[in-house]
């Protein structure tokens, strides 16, 4: 008898410590989809996480969903949260503004746009990791860019030459 009291213990010690595991994971995880990256000082501030934090972020959830850590319920609604907050649709109530207030800085074009812009001028694009391109210039030569920042740059070089 006192075999089986025990051992009804244990399992509830092993429940209670999973309860905790799974809740401390959940609360990480929201902690971490809520913080935006830090503005740069020579860019207008980011409103919404970049493609690699949403990336590394989903990651994370798959991984705490494949441990047991989050039941599918879970896993469903903080994928949704993370996709809903980082958004580049606003509700057009949320756009308006006071006559007084400052001008909203121009919206930065997304990479499809650039890799779009760079085909138009005989560049092709080619993923070569997470926020990395290789791109072949129309004349052979091959350039390796990493991040949106360096992409938008190239793309702006590239469009300026064009002009000429």
């Amino acid at each position: 008898m006192d075999f089986i009291l025990l051992f009804g213990i244990i399992v509830l010690i092993f429940f209670v410590i999973g309860m905790v595991r799974r809740k401390n994971a959940l609360a990480d995880l929201q902690i971490q989809a809520s913080k935006a990256p830090p503005p740069k000082p020579a860019k207008p501030p980011a409103q919404q996480l970049t493609l690699s934090d949403r990336y590394q972020l989903l990651e994370r959830l798959q991984k705490l969903k494949a441990g047991g850590t989050l039941t599918d319920e879970e896993f469903a609604t903080e994928k949704q949260r993370i996709l809903a907050s980082t958004s580049s649709t606003v509700p057009p109530l949320a756009k308006q503004t006071p006559a007084d207030a400052p001008p909203e800085p121009e919206a930065r074009p997304d990479i499809p746009q650039l890799i779009a812009q760079l085909a138009r001028h005989g560049y092709q694009t080619k993923p070569i990791g997470q926020n990395a391109w290789r791109i072949s210039e129309p004349l052979g030569g091959r350039v390796n860019i990493g991040g949106q920042d360096d992409l938008e740059d190239y793309v702006n070089g590239v469009v300026s030459r064009a002009g000429r």
